[in-house]
């Protein structure tokens, strides 16, 4: 089953324009103290809860928006207000309508929050050691760190994923595991033997269910949490924190994408899901607490975006996502209390509130933290197609072979490759610390974009391969054939249709190849060929998408041409382009010293040889001009050349030649066989050109 992309575009679009209402949405229920109300007729409570804050600090930082939000309301040090937020879920009860202190509940949602806070640089390492919370357990006080609370429910594994006489849940368990595995809390083999044996079952028995229909038992949103639950520990096997004998133990994986599948038959009309089990009941209210519909689906697009399980060619799973988004578009509520507007969405749990029309904090979080992690799947989702469609095979030669070339900046003389590595390859971190599509949610802040002029022959291509080897990221050549290839009346809806794919990638290396015909200059010089109005406008419309492509600073581009002085001004100006590089064929004494890499002959033959030229070259000033003009291809023909003349070794060829038929040779050549000969205009073009480069 293919992807339709313009289907998954049309999706994520609708989740962006409904996800751009985060600030709207949340700035109501952010109260003095930086933590959160759960409702309007809350904003006043003096004591904050937990779950509501926990669960709006969670949904801040999933979205990225959490230094928006705190500005947005006044705080000038946002990360300081997040960080006095969890401070004072820890110096209240962890209880909540008649649950008991430190019930789990409360523990894991804090513990969860306190996860992602970390990794969102809101709390350190430290903080962690320090922040401590105090429960009181009977008569006894007892005071903790996360991280002991944590490790103190690893030791209560699967016990501490039930809620009073509930039994063990498959989404605490998720949620648990979230936080453990973010705040680096080892989980002993012992305990992961009691997870896995426990999630195994469960999933099992939930999976049989479902599949056999049993109205009375089947829980297909307890079976899709479990799934997520086996699912990240299938992860854990590959990053190796879990053995193998345990990782058999696990379902497999087409039994999980089948469970997934499932879950979607049971969707309502309205797009949400009915309630089943519950995970428990609050003491002092009577009121059941279930798994919110957009919970579990954020957890589901979470561990079954990958590209290995093909989540959105999943049966139902694309149409479930749609309906499920309508139901967010068609249930926003707007309500008004105190002359303060309030703008989200209500779960239904206290029917009141519902009927009044009144959002919950809480609820409208949770489905911001899906509508961030739908985007997030469907883009990656995109991108993978993208590439698939565009990505050329890699030069099979690594970028450190590659002979370097001078170039000459203003006031400062260095090479190619030093400027290209000093600009973006040390700049970009390489895999698998920085997977290419993080660069969605980090952009890259270097130089990201360069215009390689020069020659023919010099390689432009090449270096753009092997740069995007070095990087390991997918390498997108880009050729005007792409443009017309459906007929010149297609030109224009091509362009968008290349560019709308350029703008959902992130991590590649694209090389706009052999340009110079769509990209030239629209006011040609009188007397000068003047453009057709087709490649006028052609060039025209580049501009803006050339400039969006460089505000997105999600990939790496270039674009090559043989001739600057052809290329329109407006293309590589600043804020499209961050380089201009003339690329030069590299020197004699490079390629001489590089001889192996022109030359296929033996180790022993290469050293005669090179051994020879460096001798006849060493003077010869004006033969040496010549030789530096040489591209490396037409280096490796003219070796070639006097190899041939006599059918030997390249050595013995030249010991036959001799020194003075050797340079009259480089002479004959320079003058009649190069692309740089004496008298063309491309080496007056070629010497303008060597001062042209500049970065901006």
């Amino acid at each position: 089953m293919s992807i339709d992309l313009r289907r998954l575009r049309d999706l994520r679009s609708r989740a962006e324009w409904r996800g751009s209402s985060f600030l709207e949405d949340f700035s109501p229920f952010l109260v003095a103290n930086n933590t959160f109300c759960r409702t309007p007729e809350k904003r006043d409570d003096p004591e904050p809860s937990v779950t509501t804050v926990c669960t709006c600090l969670m949904a801040c930082v999933l979205t990225g928006r959490l230094t928006h939000l705190y500005k947005t309301v006044g705080r000038k040090d946002p990360r300081s207000a997040a960080k006095g937020a969890f401070r004072k879920i820890l110096e209240v009860k962890w209880s909540s309508a008649g649950l008991p202190e430190g019930n789990n509940f409360t523990r894991v949602l804090a513990l969860r929050t306190a996860g992602l806070l970390k990794r969102d640089g809101v709390l350190a390492v430290g903080d962690l050691k320090q922040l401590k919370h105090q429960a009181l357990l009977g008569e006894a006080a007892s005071e903790k760190t996360v991280p002991e609370i944590a490790r103190e429910m690893v030791r209560q594994i699967p016990e501490c994923f039930a809620v009073e006489k509930f039994g063990p849940k498959s989404a605490l368990a998720y949620w648990f595991l979230d936080a453990v595995e973010r705040l680096g809390v080892k989980v002993t083999i012992s305990r992961l033997t009691k997870l896995v044996e426990w999630v195994a079952g469960e999933f099992s028995s939930q999976f049989s269910y479902v599949v056999a229909n049993d109205d009375a038992l089947l829980d297909p949103v307890a079976m899709v949490m479990a799934a997520c639950v086996v699912k990240r520990l299938h992860r854990w096997r590959v990053e190796g924190k879990l053995s193998r004998p345990l990782y058999e133990r696990l379902p497999p994986i087409t039994e999980l994408r089948h469970a997934v599948s499932e879950l979607f038959r049971f969707q309502g009309k309205s797009g949400i899901w009915p309630k089943y089990f519950p995970l428990f009941n609050y003491p002092a209210s009577g009121a059941s607490n279930y798994c919110f519909t957009f919970e579990f689906l954020e957890a589901m697009l979470t561990e079954f975006g990958d590209p290995e399980s093909h989540l959105f060619e999943m049966p139902g799973v694309l149409p479930g996502l749609e309906l499920a988004l309508e139901w967010c578009n068609e249930n926003r509520f707007v309500f008004s209390d105190k002359g303060i507007p309030y703008y989200g969405w209500n779960s239904g749990t206290e029917i009141e509130l519902l009927r009044a029309g009144i959002p919950e904090s809480w609820a409208t979080g949770t489905i911001h933290m899906f509508l961030a992690t739908l985007r997030e799947t469907l883009s990656d989702a995109i991108d993978r197609s993208v590439v698939v469609s565009w990505v050329k095979v890699r030069d099979t030669e690594e970028w450190d072979d590659l002979i370097d070339a001078p170039i000459q900046l203003p006031g400062e003389r260095t090479t190619l490759k030093s400027v290209l590595k000093e600009e973006i390859i040390d700049k970009v971190v390489p895999h698998p610390r920085c997977p290419r599509m993080s660069y969605r949610r980090k952009p890259i802040q270097h130089g990201r974009s360069a215009v390689l002029f020069g020659p023919p022959g010099t390689s432009k291509t090449t270096v753009v391969r092997r740069l995007a080897d070095k990087l390991n990221w997918p390498y997108i050549e880009i050729t005007p054939s792409d443009f017309v290839g459906k007929g010149m009346d297609q030109i224009y809806a091509r362009t968008v249709e290349i560019f709308t794919d350029l703008m959902d990638l992130s991590g590649v290396v694209v090389l706009f190849d052999e340009m110079d015909a769509l990209a030239a200059k629209r006011d040609a010089a009188p007397g000068a060929e003047q453009l057709d109005v087709v490649r006028q406008l052609l060039t025209t419309s580049m501009l803006p998408k050339l400039a969006g492509l460089h505000d997105r600073k999600q990939i790496i581009y270039f674009m090559a041409t043989n001739h600057r002085s052809g290329i329109d001004p407006a293309i590589t100006r600043a804020g499209r382009f961050d380089m201009l590089l003339h690329v030069v064929p590299p020197t004699w004494k490079s390629k001489l010293d590089h001889l192996e890499r022109l030359y296929s002959g033996d180790r022993g033959e290469v050293a005669e040889a090179q051994r020879r030229l460096r001798l006849w070259t060493r003077r010869a000033v004006k033969e040496r001009a010549f030789l530096d003009r040489f591209t490396f291809s037409e280096t490796r023909s003219f070796l070639e050349h006097i190899r041939r003349t006599s059918h030997e070794k390249l050595s013995q060829a030249l010991g036959a030649l001799g020194e003075d038929g050797f340079l009259r040779l480089v002479e004959d050549w320079g003058r009649s066989s190069i692309v740089l000969k004496e008298g063309l205009r491309e080496l007056e073009e070629f010497k303008t050109d060597q001062t042209a480069s500049f970065l901006q």
